[in-house]
């Protein structure tokens, strides 16, 4: 998209992202049924959420 077809869509020139990734290292692996499991084959990147508090509904 050029800078005009921007403007007269009225964002301007506005960044509308900028991605931060910091360096890491890698030092083990999981194998791949266990990395598809978890999202990942590196347990340095496996971050899970933690569990929803029960709130008696089902499947929720």
């Amino acid at each position: 998209m050029s800078p005009e077809e921007i403007k007269a869509q009225g964002m301007g020139y506005y960044r509308l992202a900028r991605a931060y990734v910091p360096w890491q290292q890698y030092t083990q692996r999981w194998g791949l049924e266990e990395g598809l499991k978890k999202g990942t084959i590196f347990p340095e990147l496996y971050r899970p959420y933690p569990p929803k508090p029960d709130r008696g509904e089902e499947n929720v």
